[in-house]
């Protein structure tokens, strides 16, 4: 189960769109690793749903 820190981290730098993109994921690890590189990359979300 991710750490509640890194959501709450990942929540002030990213839009609820970037959320809703990963939600179809099942694993959470898989859920905090897109949204970790999107933040750290600051993709848009039209840039982080091609990656």
């Amino acid at each position: 189960m991710p750490d509640s820190k890194i959501v709450s981290q990942l929540a002030t730098k990213l839009s609820w769109s970037h959320f809703i993109e990963v939600l179809p994921l099942k694993e959470p690890l898989q859920r905090v690793f897109y949204l970790t590189m999107a933040a750290t990359h600051k993709f848009g979300i039209s840039e982080f749903m091609w990656k």
